[in-house]
């Protein structure tokens, strides 16, 4: 990279790279749809999901690069890094839920868990929907939107989560209980990964505007 690169803004880039790693992490909860809708090819599922989560690396690892190179940015360098690794990190619990799925072989999953499974997929796509509009960051309103949504649905999946889980314990069977436990567990760590993005976003635009 030449001076010139160095020193002017690659705005586009970045939001480019963000908005990528943004899309990735709905594509992985959208994918989760299909894993309870044929949880006899887990399997299949397990390696899909890792090729999702490794094309997500790529990209964080794509921007972090871009950053090191850049020595103007659109946004503080620290919020960017901050900001593409919690991304990162909702893909990586989605990995991880559907990874112990295949290895606890739950082909049988709580009846709440679709439920579950439906705010995931809201909170990652209003999470994108936040990460896009900081193009617009002079329309804070639209991304503290977004960011309002997320807290809220970051509560919903608290509470179908407890109640799952106590519904478990009602049945008895320990083993079962442990495996579906550790599952729902890591979804909701997604969940609120998608509100430490929320967070991000919402400093990004005070520090900003």
């Amino acid at each position: 990279m030449g001076i010139k690169e160095w020193l002017v803004p690659q705005d586009k880039v970045f939001f480019d790279l963000l908005d990528s790693i943004a899309e990735a992490q709905v594509e992985a909860a959208e994918y989760l749809k299909t894993v309870i809708e044929r949880p006899d090819r887990m399997f299949e599922h397990n390696l899909k999901m890792k090729e999702m989560e490794s094309h997500c690396d790529s990209l964080v690892h794509r921007l972090l690069t871009q950053l090191n190179l850049s020595f103007i940015t659109p946004i503080e360098h620290d919020d960017l890094a901050a900001l593409a690794r919690k991304l990162d990190d909702v893909v990586d619990n989605i990995y991880g839920a559907i990874s112990k799925m295949y290895l606890f072989e739950a082909t049988e999953l709580p009846p709440d868990f679709s439920k579950l499974v439906d705010v995931v997929v809201r909170a990652c796509a209003e999470t994108k929907e936040g990460v896009f509009a900081l193009r617009k960051m002079k329309k804070k309103d639209l991304v503290n939107r977004h960011c309002v949504e997320v807290n809220r649905l970051e509560n919903v999946a608290d509470e179908i989560s407890r109640q799952m889980i106590a519904d478990l314990y009602k049945r008895g069977d320990v083993l079962m209980i442990l495996k579906h436990k550790e599952i729902i567990d890591v979804l909701e760590d997604a969940v609120d990964c998608c509100e430490d993005v929320a967070d991000i976003l919402s400093d990004i635009v005070v520090k900003n505007t």
